[in-house]
């Protein structure tokens, strides 16, 4: 018999950034029965360890486990890059689709995170994301 909160295997190292698209609760282990009765707001956080789909991250309050309820990026990576877009974009909350019914017009824009073909910046709107091909980026800076 296996207990519900079990993982199988053990945590594996990691340097990554995750990107946490609702606010989830932290705990002081990885079996998630330990909580903190603090939660994260959407940010991005540092990753240490993986363990399925819990992760061990860096907090002020030291190494602590999540494992998101809602959508979370996995290998964010946080970058200065100019896009020249070159036609209409559209702009999405994630890039699981959650329209915000706002699209931009060609122009440059910098970026501040890259996930996969998918760029997010800080709008009017807050951060939204798009998708984008690579090749039409220029002057990548990571962080």
């Amino acid at each position: 018999m296996m207990p519900f909160n079990a993982a199988i295997g053990q945590p594996v190292a990691a340097q990554s950034n995750l990107e946490l698209m609702g606010v989830e609760p932290i705990y002081y282990d990885p079996g998630l029965t330990k909580p903190t009765w603090i939660q994260l707001a959407p940010q991005t956080v540092k990753v240490k360890s993986t363990w399925g789909n819990r992760y061990l991250i860096d907090t002020p309050n030291g190494d602590r486990w999540i494992s998101p309820r809602y959508e979370a990026l996995y290998g964010v990576e946080k970058v200065k890059v100019e896009v020249q877009l070159q036609s209409e974009t559209k702009l999405v909350r994630s890039p699981s689709g959650l329209e915000t019914g706002a699209s931009l017009s060609p122009q440059k824009v910098t970026a501040n995170e890259v996930w996969q073909y998918w760029y997010r910046i800080d709008s009017w709107l807050g951060p939204v994301w798009f998708k984008h091909s690579t090749s039409d980026t220029a002057d990548k800076q990571s962080y």
